[in-house]
């Protein structure tokens, strides 16, 4: 009672923080060892049959190179590839021509019009890829990725053994520099935190967690979905396609596979910047209150803690919660750092990250309140509907 009185609100907060954390660190420990994770060790099948890649490119010359290489690689052989270059003012296009004349799996489409104002570009590109597909099994997933040899069988064994029909995963991450692998593995971590799969997976949750990098579709139930149609002016589109799979009653998983497919999803701090700003209001529903409470918890939760130095001569008990506090915040991210593939060594930066995300939501809600939309590639996707708290997520592209 003592201390109570003498330090007041901020012992309770420091109490407060120091059990929340603590609850987390435990449930980590559980979650990595009952996760389901891809393997990168063989894995037999009984049967091989065709899976088509569909990959929608815009301006990805950089990236599309060891992309392919990844897939020529891959353990699993029986695949086609469908790229729909979407207009790319770069050498891509070269660049798949080229890989185009040693592999006849390989084929591209030139995609020469821009989308319709109620669909987004990659949507659009990905379903004319799809009216080329052969394969009975269908698979999306994005130029700035890499495979491991073992990750396409890896994640199609997964799919006969689990009865699962539509697959997307929380995949490792490939960063360059401070602030990548200052924003990218917190941002990712949150993803890992928000979207257990264990839980998500049970076929009567009707929650749904998604990465774009990567989704397996058996093909009938891309048909029951609707396809990408069916998501059409939606962001995040991944997401919606996986929620509409489990609203349906699909048998939909996600699963790790941070050994076996990595993703530089952003370079450098202004892309980085632009591209989780498209995500940050959608992935909350567009709704401006939810991004409010996302911008404290990352103040309160995963900064404040780290001020700890700032009491120790006023409030010296606070101050040793505090100082534990940030000690399990740091293990916790070594730990999911070293999952996603990054030095773990990152997490000391996870303060600076949490600032970074608020700085970002900020952003989002300007651009929302000011009527500027969601920006990426060249192309700015405006809301359905102008009011400020609309909680839907349709978009159209603003010509």
């Amino acid at each position: 009672m003592d201390i109570l009185l003498k330090e007041g609100v901020l012992f309770v907060v420091s109490v407060v923080l120091a059990a929340y954390w603590l609850i987390k660190f435990v449930m980590m420990l559980r979650r990595l060892r009952a996760d389901p994770v891809l393997s990168t060790e063989p894995v037999e099948t009984d049967v091989s049959p065709l899976i088509s890649i569909i990959i929608a490119v815009r301006d990805e010359e950089r990236n599309i190179r060891d992309c392919i290489r990844s897939f020529q690689d891959q353990t699993y052989t029986n695949w086609e590839m469908i790229i729909i270059d979407d207009r790319s003012r770069d050498r891509t296009t070269k660049i798949i021509e080229e890989f185009q004349k040693d592999d006849s799996r390989i084929h591209l489409i030139k995609n020469t019009e821009e989308p319709p104002a109620n669909w987004s570009g990659q949507v659009y590109a990905n379903g004319k890829g799809v009216k080329e597909a052969r394969g009975e099994w269908l698979v999306f997933t994005d130029a700035d990725t890499h495979h491991h040899p073992a990750h396409l069988r890896s994640a199609f064994a997964y799919c006969l053994e689990h009865d699962a029909v539509v697959l997307t995963v929380l995949p490792g991450q490939i960063c360059r520099g401070f602030w990548e692998n200052t924003v990218q593995p917190f941002i990712f971590w949150l993803y890992w935190d928000y979207f257990p799969p264990l839980s998500l997976n049970r076929k009567e949750n009707k929650r749904a967690g998604a990465s774009g990098t990567f989704f397996l579709v058996r093909r009938d139930a891309y048909r029951t979905i609707g396809g990408w149609a069916s998501v059409r002016n939606t962001i995040p589109d991944d997401v919606a396609f996986m929620e509409r799979a489990k609203a349906l009653g699909l048998s939909a998983h996600l699963v790790i596979a941070t050994r076996t497919l990595g993703v530089r999803m952003y370079q450098g701090l202004t892309e980085t910047f632009e591209g989780w700003s498209r995500y940050m209001l959608s992935g909350a529903n567009n709704n401006v209150l939810i991004v409010f409470l996302e911008i404290l918890y990352s103040v309160a939760f995963n900064f404040f803690p780290f001020l700890f130095p700032f009491f120790i001569g006023r409030y010296p008990w606070s101050s040793i919660l505090l100082a534990f506090t940030s000690l399990l915040i740091v293990i916790i991210r070594f730990a999911i750092n070293r999952l996603l593939g990054i030095t773990g060594g990152w997490a000391l930066t996870h303060p600076l990250a949490s600032l970074m995300l608020v700085v970002i939501s900020l952003n989002t809600l300007y651009r929302r309140i000011a009527g500027k939309g969601v920006k990426w590639k060249g192309r700015i996707y405006m809301e359905e509907g102008r009011s400020i708290f609309w909680t839907g997520k349709e978009y159209r592209l603003k010509k």
